[in-house]
């Protein structure tokens, strides 16, 4: 199984990475910088952002929201990490994340998990990053960073620890969601079933008790512009590194 993985970075990680990641193309009545994040069958995308939770912006946290289930990760990091650095640890906590849960409601065996490990890592081999912000994304990037920042005033803290991070995003991700869909209605969802059924599909759907997963999204029918242009610039930009 072949797809894309993008990581979408807002002005304010690119800034703290000190890096000027390229803009996705728009098509027409689009505007640059703001592209809709897609994930379907070919392409897993997150958002990601930062903030930063004391006076002298040393300790930062970063915030990565996937654009289908909007399932959140929260990181903390006492430096400024490379991109190389920030990537793995997202994927890490990525796949950690979807082997748990898999695990926890039934879906995965445990004497599977090596096997799920090393087709999630051959398949997210490269990472496109870019720079952009879904807007779509983005309430659900500030009520995290909201939670973040309560929960820290609350017990008196100016950093997030490993174990305090993973808490919040527990809480955010069984919350129930808004959000858009492709054609612009509202749709209510929880974050974890989605992403766990995104994961199994493209990193376990062989190696899950259901043996027939289905593509969960199959009936998405056609492609659109935003689609086209998303495809377009990776295989554009993979060709260009060959």
């Amino acid at each position: 199984m072949k797809f894309q993985t993008l990581f979408s970075a807002s002005n304010a990680l690119s800034k703290w990475l000190k890096l000027d990641f390229p803009r996705l193309p728009v098509g027409e009545g689009q505007r640059v910088g703001v592209v809709p994040l897609l994930t379907n069958s070919e392409m897993i995308s997150w958002q990601c952002h930062v903030m930063f939770t004391d006076s002298w912006r040393e300790r930062a946290t970063v915030i990565a929201v996937e654009a289908h289930s909007r399932f959140t990760l929260l990181i903390p990091f006492d430096v400024v990490p490379s991109q190389d650095k920030l990537e793995q640890v997202i994927c890490e906590q990525w796949a950690n994340e979807l082997v748990g849960l898999a695990i926890k409601h039934g879906e995965l065996d445990r004497d599977a998990i090596p096997r799920v490990f090393t087709q999630f890592y051959e398949r997210v081999k490269e990472v496109t990053w870019v720079r952009n912000m879904d807007m779509s994304v983005q309430g659900h990037v500030s009520d995290a960073e909201q939670w973040v920042r309560d929960t820290l005033a609350g017990r008196g803290l100016d950093a997030l620890d490993d174990e305090l991070a993973q808490d919040i995003a527990w809480h955010i991700n069984s919350l129930q969601k808004r959000a858009k869909d492709k054609l612009g209605n509202k749709r209510t969802l929880y974050p974890v079933p989605l992403f766990v059924e995104d994961g199994l599909f493209h990193f376990a759907s062989p190696l899950s008790r259901h043996h027939d997963f289905n593509n969960p999204y199959e009936i998405q029918t056609g492609k659109t512009d935003n689609v086209i242009s998303f495809m377009g610039y990776l295989a554009e930009k993979n060709n260009n590194e060959k």
